[in-house]
């Protein structure tokens, strides 16, 4: 078994009308939260119900705390109130007859525990989460964010080895769902339980996890912690999922070691610029060869065209639009027939249609080939690269 309070090896579940998962391996030490980020489809959900033993895997194994709980080549097969999982719910799925603290203390009643101690621990649980002054309160009683803390309790309250959320802040508004997202970290971190969350949401993603895995079609792309994924993206398929989404195609000149020994790619720009684009080489890149540079909008730098404050690889352009979105703002900038997102955290005084420049520091770019997309499934992908029958 591979070392981990959760380990995952070798997970296939595919389905007949295709999606699922093929070949996904994790481990997660004790006390981490590790996020799942993807599309729709990608397979973060079919993870998360083989963990909780609501599906059933085609073949690979998984081990919690140090016990084997799946293995298709093994038939083992732990049913999923045996794994001592706590799962948190997109829905709630609160018992709508039950108060706040009946509903806490109901996994208590399914283990048999004494009806006394069951309440002092479902209270002592519901003081943990805040609503310790609304216990009698019924569901229909409690806001959103309420219901979704008394799940969170309800899950923690027999000390689960493993907890699982599925999109749990999906039918929050903005402002509860950090609120809410900032409780279930404290929590989390307080208890040091182990915790797997699935979410589509990069911003939930990024601010709640120590480990994040970006998941395409069924395939781990990208593991890592969270700031490793935003500063280092393995393609331009998670750049653009972890906002870094200004793609800039040009092909390589030359690359050249910096100062610190970090390879950089030197990059003719867009058509019609004569700008020379700088960032880090993912890989062997050959001369001449088209590549795409990926920067994030809040690296870019932006002033207008007549700005001494850049160098010879700055990149002009035309503003399109600028408007704050809230604490920043957001410059919109067309270049070679392409637009930029740059975000600043203060008003540039720039008015669409000026001629603007933009620049950047070597480092906070990245060059990939121009073929980065989400890898094909497994099964696809061996199939597309098998010669034809005759």
């Amino acid at each position: 078994m591979t070392t981990g309070d959760l380990a995952v090896r070798g997970l296939v579940r595919l389905y007949p009308g295709g999606g699922g998962v093929d070949g996904v391996d994790l481990v997660a030490e004790k006390g981490q939260l590790i996020s799942l980020l993807g599309a729709s489809g990608c397979g973060k959900t079919t993870t998360l119900r083989c963990l909780a033993g609501i599906d059933r895997p085609d073949s690979g194994e998984i081990w919690i705390d140090g016990k084997l709980v799946s293995s298709a080549g093994k038939r083992v097969s732990v049913p999923p109130e045996r794994r001592e999982i706590g799962m948190v719910f997109q829905s709630y799925a609160l018992w709508p007859h039950l108060t706040a603290l009946e509903n806490v203390a109901f996994p208590l009643h399914a283990r048999k525990v004494a009806r006394r101690e069951a309440r002092q621990q479902a209270q002592t649980m519901l003081d943990l989460v805040g609503l310790g002054q609304l216990a009698e309160r019924s569901p229909s009683q409690l806001s959103g964010g309420q219901q979704q803390r008394v799940a969170l309790a309800r899950a923690l309250v027999y000390h689960p080895r493993l907890l699982l959320f599925d999109e749990p802040l999906s039918n929050l508004d903005a402002e509860l769902r950090e609120s809410v997202r900032q409780d279930i970290r404290r929590i989390q971190r307080d208890l040091a339980v182990t915790a797997l969350y699935v979410t589509h949401d990069r911003t939930e993603a990024m601010a709640i996890s120590d480990r994040l895995i970006v998941m395409a079609n069924g395939r781990i792309v990208q593991d890592g912690p969270p700031r490793e994924l935003l500063d280092r993206p393995a393609s331009p398929f998670v750049a653009a999922l972890l906002g870094s989404a200004n793609m800039i195609h040009g092909s390589v000149e030359r690359t050249q070691r910096d100062a610190a020994g970090v390879a950089v790619t030197v990059v003719s720009g867009p058509p019609g610029h004569q700008a020379r684009l700088h960032g880090r080489a993912s890989g062997p890149l050959e001369t001449g060869s088209k590549v795409v540079v990926c920067v994030r909008p809040t690296a870019l730098r932006i002033g207008p065209a007549t700005s001494e404050a850049v160098d010879d690889h700055a990149i002009r352009g035309k503003l399109r639009d600028s408007y704050p979105t809230g604490p920043e703002f957001e410059h919109l900038v067309e270049v070679g027939g392409d637009v930029l997102k740059v975000v600043t955290a203060t008003d540039q005084g720039l008015n669409p249609g000026d001629e603007v420049r933009i620049w950047y520091a070597p480092d906070d770019a990245t060059c990939f080939a121009a073929t980065g997309q989400p890898p094909l499934p497994a099964r696809e992908a061996a199939r597309q690269t098998q010669p034809s029958a005759r």
